[in-house]
C-alpha cells in the first residue's frame, strides 16, 4: 500500500491496506469485478490516492466505461501529473472517446517523461490515425517497433496508415508480416484484405477472405470485404450472397447494410436498396453517407423532391460532406433550379477540390443552361470514368487543347452514344473548312451515311486497333468532336445550321412506296418510345400502352421505328386499336443504320422520346416531335427550356416536368397532331 494514504485510525488504515493488497491480487488474477470493489473501498477513504485511481481507471477502460475511466485517471494525474502509465491509459481513453486532440496532448507529455515505452508510442499512433495524421502515426509506430520489434500492434497500425495513404503495396507487405507474426489477430487479416482490394488484387482478396472466414465464421466484416472483392470481379450474385451472410451473422451490422444498399442501387434494384438503407438509418439516423444514398435512391425512383430532402438532411448532419452537396446540385438541376444547383456544385468543389466527378457535374449543369464555354473544359473529365461510351482514343499525336486549327491536320473522333455522334459529326465539314486536312472517325454503323453526306471529308470506321492510315498519319491534333463543337460555338445563340444528312435515296423511296401501299396512301408517322443503354434510360422511356389514344387516330399510318424486339408490345396494342402499327422486320437498326436512316427519311413526321431516333430524324431534316424528360434522363444538349432545338431546325421539343408523368405530354401531342392535319395532308 502506498505510504502516503492518510488515516487517523490505525486499525482502519490496516483494513484499507489489506483491501488494497487484495484488490491488486484479484486484479493480477483477472478477477476484475472483485478488484474494482477493492479499489473503490480504498478510494472511499482516500479518494485522491493516485495508484488506486490509476488501477481502477485501467479496469474501467478495459470494460469500456470510458467517461468513468477518464475521471478516475484524471484524479490520479491531479495528484501525480508525471504518472506515465496513467498518462498512457488516459490517452487511450480519450482516443476511444473521440477526444483525439486531448489524447495526443497527454501522450506526448508521457513521452517527454519516458520515451522508451512502446505502448505509449502505439497509443500515440492510434490517436494520430483518428486525426488523419497518417505520416505522424507511422513515425510513432516505427518508434514502438524500434523499442520492441515484436509489437504486432505497431505493424498493423502502419499497414492501416499505408492503406489510408493509398500506398497499397507497402500496406500488403507490412500486413503480411503482421499476420505471420500474430496469426490470431483478426483485424490484421481484415486490413490485409483491404490492402489487396485497394491494390486491385481481387482474386487474392477473395482467397484471403475465405480463409479468414473459415477461421472466424462469426466475423461479419470479413464477409463484407469478400463481397467487395466479388463485386469488383463482376460476380454480383456472389457479392450479394456474402452481404446477406454478413447480415445473418449480425442483422444490425451497419457496414453490411450500407454495402448491400449501395450494391443493389448500382444494380438498379432501387426498391430493395431502399429497404436496406432505411434499416441502416434506423440504427444510425444521422449518417450523412446513408442519407445521401437514400436521396440517390429516391432520385432514381423519380421522387426528386424526396431526394432533395434527404440530401439537405445529410448536409445538415455533416456540412462538410461533399457528396451530399454534389448530389443536391444534380437534383436541383433536374428540378430546373440551375442557379441553386451551381451553388451546390461550387460548395462541393471547395470541400473536395480534387474531385473530377463534381467538376464534370457542374460542367453538365452549366451546359444544360446553354453555357457551353468555359464549362466544356471541365466536360473533358468524363474520360476519367469507366463508362464504355466515354473512352479516349489511343492516338500518339497531341490532343487538341483550344489551339487555332487554321492550316492544321485534325482528326476528329466520336465518343458517347450513336445519337450524340450523329448530333456532333454533322459539324465536321464546317470545322475542317480552315484545316489543311480533316478526318472523321465514326461508328462503323454510321460510316456509309457519313461518307454519303460528307463527300469531301475523310470518313473512317472506328476500329480497335485503329485504322493504320489514321494511326500512322501525321496529324497535328486529335479530339472528340463534341469538345471542338462546344469550344467553338460557346453558347446556344451561336450554334449554326448545317445541311441535313443524306440517306440512301433508293432504299428510302422503296420503303416509302411499301409503307404507303400498306397504309392506303395515308401519311406516315414514325414512332419510337424506348431508350436503352444507360442507367437513366427508364426516365426517358414510356410504355407503348400510354400511346393508345394517340395511336388510335385513323387519319395517318404509324410506323414502328423502335430499336429491338418489341413485337409483343406492338401486337398487344394492335389488338386494342383499329389503326394497326406497321412493323418492318427487314429493317434492323442494331445491325444496319444506313437502312434505318432511309426508313426514318421515308416518314412524313417522327414522334419519339429522346433517343437515337430523334437524332436521326432531326439530322435528316424530317419534322420530329421529341418528348424530352426533365430530370435524370435529360441530356444536356436539349438544354433546360424552350420548345425548339438549336441543333435541329425541324425538331419540336415537348418537355414533361420532373413531378409529372408522360400522359400530359402525349395528350398535348395528340391535340397538336389533330390541329396540323390540314397542313401535312392528314385525313380527318
Amino acid at each position: 500500500m502506498p505510504q502516503n494514504i492518510i488515516s487517523n485510525d490505525i486499525q482502519e488504515k490496516a483494513e484499507v491496506s489489506r483491501a488494497y493488497v487484495a484488490a491488486v491480487a484479484a486484479h493480477k488474477a483477472g478477477h476484475l469485478s472483485v478488484a474494482e470493489k477493492g479499489y473503490r473501498k480504498v478510494l472511499k477513504l482516500a479518494p485522491n490516492e493516485p495508484e488506486p485511481n490509476y488501477l481502477l481507471g485501467v479496469i474501467l477502460l478495459k470494460t469500456d466505461r470510458l467517461e468513468d475511466a477518464i475521471s478516475s485517471l484524471e484524479r490520479c494525474l491531479a495528484t501525480n501529473p508525471e504518472h506515465v502509465d496513467a498518462l498512457n491509459a488516459v490517452g487511450s481513453a480519450y482516443s476511444k472517446a473521440s477526444r483525439n486532440d486531448k489524447a495526443i496532448e497527454v501522450l506526448e507529455h508521457a513521452l517527454e517523461l519516458e520515451k522508451n515505452d512502446p505502448k505509449v508510442w502505439i497509443n500515440l499512433g492510434l490517436a494520430c490515425i483518428e486525426t488523419n495524421q497518417h505520416e505522424r502515426a507511422i513515425d510513432a509506430f516505427e518508434e514502438a517497433l524500434a523499442l520492441d520489434p515484436h509489437k504486432w500492434e505497431a505493424l498493423n497500425g502502419i499497414g492501416v496508415c499505408f492503406i489510408e495513404l493509398g500506398r497499397s503495396e507497402q500496406a500488403i507487405s507490412v500486413l503480411s508480416r503482421c499476420t505471420e507474426m500474430a496469426p490470431q489477430l483478426e483485424a490484421a487479416h481484415g486490413n490485409l484484405i483491404r490492402g489487396l482490394i485497394q491494390n486491385k488484387q481481387f482474386e487474392e482478396a477473395v482467397h484471403r477472405s475465405e480463409q479468414a472466414s473459415e477461421r472466424w465464421p462469426n466475423n461479419a466484416s470479413l464477409r463484407v470485404l469478400m463481397a467487395t472483392s466479388h463485386k469488383n470481379l463482376g460476380k454480383n450474385d456472389a457479392a450479394l450472397d456474402c452481404l446477406h451472410t454478413a447480415l445473418d451473422i449480425d442483422p444490425q451490422f451497419v457496414p453490411a447494410l450500407n454495402n448491400l444498399s449501395g450494391h443493389l442501387n448500382d444494380l438498379g434494384q432501387w426498391k430493395e436498396a431502399e429497404k436496406y438503407t432505411l434499416r441502416s438509418l434506423q440504427i444510425e439516423p444521422s449518417s450523412a453517407i446513408m442519407l445521401t444514398l437514400m436521396g440517390r435512391i429516391r432520385q432514381m425512383r423519380g421522387d426528386l423532391m424526396g431526394a432533395e430532402k434527404y440530401y439537405s438532411d445529410a448536409i445538415q448532419t455533416d456540412p462538410s460532406y461533399a457528396e451530399a452537396h454534389n448530389n443536391l446540385g444534380n437534383v436541383l438541376n433536374y428540378m430546373d433550379r440551375p442557379e441553386a444547383a451551381s451553388q451546390s456544385f461550387t460548395t462541393a468543389i471547395k470541400l473536395k477540390p480534387e474531385s473530377e466527378g463534381i467538376r464534370l457535374n457542374r460542367a453538365i449543369a452549366e451546359m444544360t443552361q446553354g453555357n457551353l464555354y468555359p464549362a466544356c473544359r471541365d466536360y473533358l473529365h468524363r474520360f476519367n470514368f469507366s463508362e464504355e461510351r466515354n473512352v479516349r482514343r489511343p492516338w500518339s499525336f497531341p490532343e487538341w487543347s483550344m489551339e487555332p486549327l487554321a492550316g492544321k491536320r485534325l482528326l476528329l473522333w466520336a465518343d458517347q452514344g450513336i445519337g450524340d455522334e450523329i448530333l456532333f459529326a454533322r459539324y465536321a465539314p464546317m470545322i475542317f473548312a480552315n484545316c489543311s486536312y480533316g478526318a472523321l472517325e465514326c461508328s462503323p454503323r454510321l460510316s456509309k451515311l457519313f461518307q454519303r453526306s460528307f463527300p469531301n471529308t475523310g470518313v473512317f470506321a472506328q476500329t480497335t486497333p485503329p485504322e493504320p492510315s489514321l494511326k500512322d498519319g501525321s496529324f497535328d491534333f486529335h479530339s472528340a468532336i463534341v469538345d471542338v463543337c462546344c469550344a467553338r460555338f460557346r453558347s446556344v445563340d451561336t450554334i449554326p445550321e448545317v445541311e441535313p444528312l443524306k440517306p440512301d435515296p433508293i432504299i428510302m423511296n422503296n420503303l416509302r412506296k411499301k409503307y404507303l401501299a400498306l397504309s392506303d396512301g395515308q401519311p406516315l408517322i414514325g414512332i419510337s418510345w424506348r431508350s436503352g443503354g444507360s442507367h437513366t434510360s427508364h426516365f426517358k422511356s414510356t410504355p407503348l400502352s400510354n400511346w393508345e389514344e394517340l395511336l388510335s387516330h385513323r387519319g395517318c399510318a404509324f410506323v414502328n421505328l423502335q430499336y429491338g424486339d418489341v413485337s409483343k408490345e406492338v401486337e398487344e396494342l394492335n389488338d386494342r386499336i383499329d389503326n394497326r402499327i406497321i412493323s418492318d422486320r427487314e429493317i434492323n437498326p442494331s445491325q444496319d443504320l444506313d437502312s434505318f436512316a432511309a426508313q426514318v427519311a421515308a416518314m412524313d413526321l417522327v414522334i419519339t422520346i429522346s433517343n437515337a431516333t430523334a437524332h436521326f430524324a432531326g439530322a435528316l431534316g424530317k419534322p420530329v416531335w421529341n418528348m424530352v424528360p426533365t430530370g435524370p434522363g435529360r441530356l444536356w444538349y436539349w438544354f433546360n427550356q424552350g420548345s425548339t432545338s438549336p441543333w435541329y431546325k425541324s425538331m419540336t421539343l415537348y418537355r414533361h416536368r420532373h413531378n409529372e408523368g408522360w400522359q400530359g405530354v402525349i395528350r398535348q401531342i395528340r391535340e397538336r397532331l389533330l390541329d396540323v392535319t390540314p397542313q401535312i395532308g392528314l385525313k380527318s
